[in-house]
C-alpha cells in the first residue's frame, strides 16, 4: 500500500501517479506545526475513541466524502467540479470539539475506509459527541438572538 504525507503543492503529482493503486494519503492528521509530518490513520483512530468530532462539519459532508470534487464557483455559489481522482476516493475530514487535531485524509483502500468509518459513527453516537452537538446549536441559536 502507498502512503503519502504532505501538502498537496508538494505531493499531488506523486498522489495522482499511484492513485490506481491502494493508497492512504494523509494531507494532515494531528496537531502539528507548519512542516511537520502528519500522524498515522492509528494515531487517528485512538483519538476518535477518546474524543467527541467537532459536529460542525456535519454541515461539510459530516466527516466523509466519497469521490470528492473541485469547488466550483457559479454565480457566487459552490458547485461540484471536476472529480479530483480517476478512480474511487473517499476524503475524510474534520477536528475535534475539544481538541484540536485536524484530519484530512484520501484513501481508496477497503480496509482505511472500513474501519475509519466505523470510528467516526461510533464516535458520533457517544454522549459526548451528542453533548458537544448540543452546547454548538445552542450556542448558534444565542448568537442569533443577539
Amino acid at each position: 500500500m502507498n502512503t503519502i504525507k504532505g501538502a498537496p503543492l508538494h505531493k499531488w503529482d506523486e498522489v495522482l501517479a499511484v492513485q490506481h493503486e491502494p493508497l492512504v494519503y494523509i494531507v494532515s492528521n494531528g496537531s502539528k506545526w507548519a512542516g511537520e509530518s502528519p500522524d498515522d490513520v492509528a494515531n487517528l483512530l485512538q483519538v476518535l475513541t477518546e474524543t467527541p468530532l467537532d459536529p460542525s462539519f456535519e454541515n461539510y459532508g459530516n466527516f466523509i466524502c466519497p469521490d470528492p470534487c473541485e469547488g466550483v464557483r457559479d454565480n457566487g455559489k459552490w458547485v461540484d467540479g471536476k472529480r479530483l481522482f480517476d478512480v474511487s476516493m473517499t476524503h475524510f475530514h474534520g477536528n475535534f470539539f475539544t481538541l484540536s487535531h485536524v484530519f484530512s485524509i484520501y484513501t481508496n483502500d477497503p480496509e482505511t475506509i472500513q474501519a475509519l468509518t466505523k470510528a467516526i459513527k461510533e464516535n458520533q453516537a457517544t454522549k459526548a459527541y451528542k453533548e458537544a452537538k448540543t452546547a454548538l446549536f445552542a450556542h448558534r441559536k444565542t448568537k442569533r438572538r443577539a
